[in-house]
């Protein structure tokens, strides 16, 4: 696995370290399957060569998946993915083309995150560990280790459908304001809802601004911005609470699921829910929020 999953990877990679992947299926993985094919693994001869052990599974709490496995010398592998602003963190090494692992180049990363990110990509960073020492059973996010290898960075674009557009659109005309609530970077964010022509392309709010704001602070927020990024649910509710306490109703778009209409928070679906199908197709992301012609018009 040292030599196919990591070295080959950052030799396709280099000298940038950056690759931008159409994303071609309604998982992540879909994506990255056929990136690993076209670098040379077999996605059965890989997991047969290096059986997984434990994952610490993907959560918008902490934004990254790890998964351990054993390897053929009877060691560990540890491979990590995850938003690239986590991964980084976690990461003082970065993997060049001959296999050597010099010190990471984080400005550098951070401007080609950034830059397909306000493509409307959403960016992945890869990174490793060979022989973590980590115990197997019940691995959490507090035990990822913070000497991963960095190997690089991935751009996944998924652009609004036509019909998306078209909903968004209907809306407006209706007198109806559209807000977008994202789980993905804010910079993505942004760019992909300005291709839904939902704010201006540059300003969002992340949860963890949202975090730091008062009740007052964020109910007067809510009145200007259309974009909110890496947001948790607690941060979702918080913002419909904040719009339904500007005297708005707020209904809320999802995918794959029966209609359903309700004007007033349930138990079930706190902020009140108008479920129908989500503008993007990405299974983890968040739903646009709508507000009552009663809000400012665009």
């Amino acid at each position: 696995m040292k030599a196919n999953m990591a070295s080959a990877a950052v030799v396709e990679l280099a000298p940038t370290l950056v690759l931008r992947g159409l994303r071609n299926s309604a998982r992540t993985e879909g994506a990255l399957y056929p990136f690993a094919a076209k670098i040379g693994l077999d996605r059965q001869k890989e997991q047969a060569a290096y059986p997984r052990i434990d994952v610490i599974p993907f959560e918008s709490e902490h934004r990254f998946m790890a998964t351990l496995h054993t390897a053929a010398d009877g060691g560990q592998v540890l491979l990590v993915k995850g938003a690239p602003e986590v991964i980084m963190d976690h990461c003082d090494r970065q993997e060049d083309k001959t296999g050597q692992h010099p010190p990471i180049e984080r400005e550098h990363f951070q401007k080609a995150s950034d830059t397909l990110a306000a493509q409307g990509e959403r960016v992945l960073a890869l990174a490793w560990l060979p022989n973590p020492r980590l115990k197997t059973g019940g691995l959490g996010p507090a035990d990822l280790p913070k000497n991963l290898v960095l190997l690089g960075l991935i751009g996944l674009l998924d652009p609004p459908r036509k019909e998306a557009v078209e909903a968004v659109k209907e809306c407006h005309a209706g007198g109806i304001r559209v807000t977008m609530i994202t789980g993905d970077h804010k910079i993505t964010a942004a760019a992909i809802a300005k291709m839904l022509d939902i704010g201006d392309g540059k300003t969002a709010i992340t949860g963890a601004e949202i975090a730091e704001m008062d009740t007052a602070t964020l109910q007067e927020r809510v009145r200007d911005v259309d974009v909110f990024a890496r947001a948790s649910p607690e941060h979702k509710l918080r913002l419909v609470k904040a719009i339904q306490a500007n005297k708005q109703i707020v209904a809320m778009r999802r995918r794959r699921e029966p209609h359903q209409h309700s004007r007033k928070p349930t138990s079930a679906s706190p902020w009140g829910s108008r479920t129908a199908r989500s503008p993007r197709r990405r299974p983890r992301w968040y739903w646009p929020t709508t507000t009552s012609p009663r809000s400012r018009r665009r």
